[in-house]
């Protein structure tokens, strides 16, 4: 098994093009936050990944 940790926190500017490449290399993804379910920016990020990686 391998496991591959994108730390949003650390990037300046959201990088969607890494978060689609690594999805795509190692399905499934797992999204971990500590903010409410709705309006926050996991749930955009969860929206960009569903659009972008899964429905290609």
């Amino acid at each position: 098994m391998t496991v591959k940790i994108i730390d949003l926190r650390t990037l300046m500017q959201l990088d969607m093009e890494l978060n689609i490449e690594s999805i795509i290399k190692a399905n499934p993804t797992v999204v971990v936050n500590e903010t409410p379910r709705t309006s926050n920016v996991a749930a955009e990020n969860i929206a960009q990944i569903n659009e972008k990686a899964y429905f290609i």
